[in-house]
């Protein structure tokens, strides 16, 4: 950004004054001509930086339009990871089978790299492309080994009160149903 001509006025240029915050503000000298009489003031901003879109088995996969349809899948409001990763694997069974088959679950066993690490980042990406909302919290029944997890909400979100559990769908409040974990067994091949 070197400067703008007028909008109103074809033959006069403004070079712009840079701004801290990476703008230009504009003058247009001229007192008449304009929407209202007087100089013209406007600010000519920087394009965003660009967003890195999805790439790889993310983009295979159609993350950046399946994850957003399995939160909405699930209403409005906010939704703690699980039932999203939940809603995503009932809707994409063959995908989320072969994700489990790459990564593992921990429902089949401890790991540090899993498929719903793997979506949960995912997930991330798409929060910084606005396509979803993130907020932090806590994790409950199969997932309060998570002290803080993430939870997600279509855009634009409600508000943060309007939250469902894991637990306030699924139960799995008691050690006994949290070993049996039968939902989590519904979805994930082999648990």
């Amino acid at each position: 950004m070197s400067g703008m001509v007028c909008h109103f006025h074809a033959d006069e240029w403004s070079p712009g004054k840079h701004l801290a915050d990476g703008a230009y503000s504009h003058v247009c000298e001229r007192v008449s001509g304009h929407p209202t009489e007087g100089v013209w003031h406007w600010f000519e901003v920087p394009e965003p930086p660009e967003v890195q879109g999805l790439y790889g088995m993310a983009e295979e996969l159609n993350l950046v339009q399946e994850l957003p349809a399995a939160i909405a899948a699930l209403r409005s409001g906010w939704f703690e990871y699980g039932l999203v990763e939940r809603s995503y694997a009932k809707r994409r069974p063959d995908d989320f089978a072969w994700m489990v088959a790459q990564w593992g679950h921990t429902s089949l066993a401890p790991k540090r790299s899993t498929v719903s690490s793997y979506l949960a980042g995912t997930l991330g990406r798409l929060s910084s492309m606005a396509a979803v909302a993130y907020h932090d919290g806590k994790g409950t029944g199969r997932w309060s080994y998570n002290r803080d997890i993430s939870w997600w909400s279509s855009m634009p979100t409600g508000p943060w009160t309007e939250r469902t559990a894991w637990v306030d769908v699924v139960g799995d409040v008691d050690k006994a149903s949290h070993d049996a974990d039968a939902e989590c067994h519904s979805y994930v091949s082999g648990a």
